[in-house]
């Protein structure tokens, strides 16, 4: 799994808990869900932020020289 898939994920994660909060008739609750919404959206924009700093590491060819 890559970081546009784990952002993507993150945002499925913010997009339920929008939708759960809209079920609940407490504002506590509502607003814990909203808050907990927003932790995950700035979770997946830190993922699509640090996408190009993913390192994939190949291992030498051994019949080429060093």
């Amino acid at each position: 799994m890559g970081p546009a898939d784990i952002a993507a994920r993150y945002r499925e994660y913010a997009s339920k808990c929008v939708a759960l909060a809209h079920t609940m008739a407490d504002a506590a609750e509502k607003l814990a869900l909203i808050d907990m919404a927003q932790c995950w959206i700035d979770l997946a924009e830190q993922a699509a932020k640090n996408e190009h700093l993913a390192v994939v590491y190949e291992t030498p060819d051994p019949a080429q020289p060093a």
